[in-house]
């Protein structure tokens, strides 16, 4: 006759915090590595070549505010500042290249009260284009003032890539 050996199986270990807690953690870290999945899914698909009208492309994501948003602009001109407006975040940003060689480019950030500052604190960010892709966070506070020392929240980040440049 055989015999059935019964395995002696260790008490659970109970979590370090409590269930509630533990769950709206993870499921805060879940909804944001899903949208940050999702703009950059979407930035990418969005980031195909093709033939434009303007003289150069700019594909752009944004994950601020718990929203996310992106776009391509194939329309964008030199001469004048190439505009994103996200849906639904209320902000507004601006670029201009700011050197013939068109190299540089000049970023301006808008949006609601106490946004939206580089990290230094200061509304107008200037940036070097390089292939691939951009990071900008974006962060909400005030501004600086003289020589102050600010610290601002982080909003969001802003994703750019430029294409087609002529």
């Amino acid at each position: 006759m055989a015999t059935i050996e019964k395995r002696l199986l260790p008490p659970p270990v109970p979590n370090a915090l409590p269930r509630e807690k533990h769950g709206n953690l993870r499921e805060r870290l879940v909804c944001s590595i899903r949208s940050i999945g999702a703009a950059l899914l979407a930035f990418f698909l969005l980031s195909s070549t093709g033939a434009s009208a303007g003289d150069y492309s700019l594909t752009y994501a944004i994950d601020a505010n718990g929203k996310n948003d992106a776009g391509k602009i194939e329309t964008c001109e030199y001469v004048e500042p190439c505009e994103i407006r996200p849906a639904g975040l209320g902000l507004w940003i601006s670029l201009s290249f700011i050197r013939p060689d068109h190299r540089w480019v000049n970023l301006v950030l808008y949006g609601p009260a106490g946004c939206c500052f580089s990290a230094d604190g200061i509304r107008t960010i200037y940036l070097e284009i390089k292939p691939g892709l951009l990071r900008v966070p974006i962060y909400e506070g005030r501004a600086r003032r003289g020589n102050e020392f600010v610290q601002n929240k982080r909003f969001g980040i802003l994703y750019l890539e430029f294409s087609n440049l002529r």
